[in-house]
């Protein structure tokens, strides 16, 4: 007894030693790639330099497809469009003009935190009827726009995480689970 406990010990130990080096090692990768900078994102947005924005974002997703560690950075790159110095007319002149993949992530995004904005953070007892509908409203077109984005690039994963993120919050045409399901059918 005592032989076999030592040894899955030791085993314990080697997986356990082995999982900090894999993370400390993708930490160092991603610490070498900085942040994607919103400020950079909403300056080639509003100057409409659609082209370096969508080629940014491909290699972007490349990167992740190389290397699944990549994924945090692909993320950040995203959320990048919730943030203020993102315009809603901005985001639609550039569904307008490309009607890439991209460009439909990233104003369904920007609707879903709209919506998140909408509501507030008080709890539910706290919080006005209308400022839920309103979030449900712009959730409801959040999700339009991201699973036009997800049909025309299915291995995007943030727009995966962002329509789980509203099935959490509000009543939609589909569950968290089943959001799960479907991006891991992408991209295991």
């Amino acid at each position: 007894g005592c032989i076999s406990s030592t040894k899955l010990n030791s085993a314990t130990t080697i997986s356990d030693v082995e999982r900090t080096r894999r993370r400390d090692e993708a930490l160092e990768k991603l610490s070498d790639y900085g942040a994607p900078s919103k400020y950079k994102i909403g300056y080639l947005l509003s100057r409409h330099d659609f082209q370096t924005l969508e080629k940014w974002f491909e290699n972007t997703l490349q990167r992740y497809k190389q290397d699944v560690q990549f994924e945090w950075y692909l993320s950040r790159a995203y959320n990048a469009f919730s943030e203020e110095v993102v315009t809603l007319n901005d985001l639609d002149a550039w569904v307008a003009s490309t009607g890439s993949y991209i460009a439909y992530a990233a104003r369904g995004v920007h609707k879903a935190e709209q919506g998140f904005n909408a509501r507030g953070t008080k709890f539910i007892n706290e919080t006005r009827p209308g400022q839920i509908s309103e979030m449900q409203r712009y959730h409801e077109e959040a999700a339009k726009d991201l699973q036009t984005a997800i049909r025309k690039q299915p291995s995007l994963m943030p727009a995966y995480v962002w329509l789980i993120n509203m099935a959490k919050s509000s009543d939609m045409p589909y569950t968290a689970k089943q959001i799960v399901q479907q991006a891991e059918e992408q991209d295991k």
